[in-house]
């Protein structure tokens, strides 16, 4: 059993030693290009949930249209 943990806790320093090293590697973002894909993502969220909401209400509209208003 005490062979299970010591060969996974190589296993566990091994791989986080890599992911040290992956993210020295990694480009981040600036502030700018931060904030603008945050209002980017923002504004495509707000449209794409007004566009939901209407179709919503039309397939509503014709439900009912074709179904009498259930309830």
């Amino acid at each position: 059993m005490g062979e299970f943990f010591v060969k996974n806790y190589n296993a566990l320093i091994k791989y986080l030693k890599s992911v040290k090293s992956e993210i020295k590697r990694v480009t981040w973002p600036s502030k700018k290009e931060l904030w603008t894909s945050t209002i980017m993502v923002t504004g495509t969220l707000v449209v794409v949930s007004i566009f939901v909401y209407f179709t919503d209400q039309i397939f509503v509209m014709v439900f009912n249209a074709i179904h009498g208003n259930v309830r």
